[in-house]
C-alpha cells in the first residue's frame, strides 16, 4: 500500500513539474519572440532612415563599365562581376 502511495506521489510530482517547467519555457520563448520582434523593427527603422539604403541612378554604360551617380552627385565607376574576377 506505501509503495502505491509513493508511485502515485512520484507521478503527480513528474506530471505537475513538467506542466511547470512547460509554462516557464513557453513564457521565456515568448519573451524572447517579443524582444526579437522588436530589434528586427528597430533595425527596420535605422535602415530606412539611414544610408543603408542607397539611393541613385545608373544614367550610362559604356562598354563594360557603368557609372553610378549618387544621391548626393557622387560618381562610381562599376565593371561586371565577370571582369572583376580576372
Amino acid at each position: 500500500m506505501v509503495l502505491a502511495i509513493a508511485a502515485v506521489a512520484l507521478v503527480v510530482g513528474l506530471v505537475a513539474g513538467f506542466a511547470i517547467g512547460f509554462k516557464v519555457e513557453q513564457s521565456r520563448v515568448k519573451d524572447d519572440v517579443n524582444r526579437l520582434r522588436d530589434k528586427i523593427e528597430e533595425l527596420r527603422g535605422e535602415r530606412e532612415g539611414g544610408a543603408a539604403r542607397p539611393e541613385g541612378r545608373a544614367p550610362a554604360r559604356d562598354g563594360s563599365a557603368m557609372m553610378i551617380v549618387g544621391a548626393d552627385g557622387t560618381r562610381f565607376e562599376a565593371s561586371p562581376a565577370s571582369e572583376a574576377r580576372s
